[in-house]
């Protein structure tokens, strides 16, 4: 999902770069809390399974930024963003901000490296910041800097992840026209995930993260929690909500924010168009921004990503562990749950397929019986303990698996599952 992950690499720029605090990297400091897609977690430095299509995105909006700073109130946006796919599970993108008010102009640039190896996934980010004219700030001048961010994430059963990322490693001190010193601030953060729902890609997270380590400018804390619920399977609207907290080591007031993201993809002429819609409101703290609501607003459009290089999601689970197929009209089928479904920027599932294996004495699976058929998967599947030949087979152990094909041939075959016929 590009789109998304643009919104996400936005994000960690805004919120890890060093603290030149505009009205856009105040907002965009909570958006980093949501951005999960379903089991395909992204984490905010960079580190991804790989999920997109190579694709081209062109994003503009604006923001009602609620700032006391009257020149910053209502910035106007705009980003580039490019990722291109190669190999099997790589991905590397490039990105570019550009904020514009009056005479103050800044830039983020960001180029990407994410790969993925079976569960583990990591990802590396290069980023540069040039701001010129901040109106009535501490700074008042040009400046320019370049970081690194770097995160880790290890997923589990496809519904649980865990994540580490490092925040600005280089972090050199920062000098403006007027030789002031700018101390950018070190971060460091873990994040766990939890996808209970892979059909609805519903997911629950939570984050804490401590700035500015070795005693640099701003010493804190922050955690927060969140949840992403996408309706429909076309993945045609978002809704996303977060809670952002920020604690201060020294004495001050703790800043709580709530955020709240709606986004829709529409195919517009065979391309994507994304619609968003975003506020924070400022429940405590923070001095510097009003409690009134910040809004922000966005169009994107999406071109590319000829070739889709993304395995569809696959998944099969039955009702329980064992049963019997004796004719007893009791526990005589064993029913099972199945899940396929294409990633958003695809066309689409083609086929399925599910199939029963027995282990032979040489520990090589031999099909027992199969189901198959064209489109996406029926949400639920019975076995009457028969195999292709339609006997009653043998009790034993027996084990199951859905393999499921897009358009564009790539497949997904779910975990090897056990079930037991007695």
């Amino acid at each position: 999902m590009p789109a998304l992950l643009l919104v996400l690499l936005a994000a960690a720029l805004l919120s890890a770069s060093p603290t030149v605090h505009t009205a856009f990297s105040r907002i965009g400091e909570g958006v980093r809390l949501v951005h999960t897609t379903g089991p395909f977690p992204i984490f905010a430095t960079g580190a991804s399974s790989a999920s997109g299509n190579p694709a081209f995105l062109a994003d503009f909006f604006g923001q009602e930024a609620g700032l006391a700073v009257e020149d910053l109130a209502h910035p106007f946006c705009g980003d580039v963003y490019y990722q291109g796919r190669f190999l099997q599970n790589a991905a590397l993108g490039i990105s570019s901000t550009h904020l514009s008010r009056d005479h103050y102009q800044e830039n983020r640039s960001a180029l990407f490296y994410g790969a993925s190896v079976n569960e583990l996934s990591f990802g590396v980010l290069l980023k540069t910041l040039y701001a010129t004219d901040l109106p009535d700030g501490a700074y008042h001048a040009s400046l320019f800097a370049l970081d690194a961010d770097v995160g880790l994430l290890y997923g589990w059963n496809e519904m649980v992840y865990a994540a580490l990322s490092a925040g600005n490693l280089v972090s050199p001190n920062i000098v403006n026209t007027y030789q002031d010193i700018i101390h950018p601030s070190r971060s460091l953060g873990f994040q766990l995930g939890v996808v209970p729902d892979l059909e609805r890609r519903l997911a629950f997270f939570a984050e804490a993260g401590m700035d500015s380590l070795h005693g640099l400018a701003i010493p804190g804390y922050f955690f927060g929690s969140g949840t992403e619920m996408t309706f429909f399977e076309a993945r045609l609207f978002t809704v996303s909500v977060a809670f952002h907290s920020v604690l201060p080591r020294r004495k001050a007031e703790r800043e709580n924010s709530l955020f709240a993201v709606l986004s829709g993809n529409l195919p517009v002429a065979g391309k994507k168009m994304k619609l968003e819609y975003g506020f924070r409101k400022h429940l405590s703290g923070n001095a510097a921004v009003s409690d009134d609501l910040s809004h922000s607003a966005g169009l994107a459009f999406l071109f590319g990503g000829k070739g889709d290089y993304v395995a569809p999601v696959s998944d099969a689970e039955a009702d329980r562990e064992s049963f019997s197929p004796d004719g007893d009209a009791v526990e005589d089928r064993m029913n099972f749950r199945l899940i396929g479904q294409d990633d958003p920027a695809g066309k689409g599932i083609k086929k399925w397929a599910f199939i029963l294996y027995l282990r032979d004495d040489d520990n090589r699976l031999h099909p027992v019986k199969s189901f198959s058929g064209s489109g996406v998967p029926p949400r639920f599947i019975a076995w009457d303990g028969r195999n292709s030949r339609s006997e009653l087979v043998s009790k034993g152990m027996y084990y199951y698996q859905l393999r499921v094909t897009d358009f564009d041939h790539n497949f997904t075959d779910s975990k090897l599952k056990v079930i037991y016929v007695r």
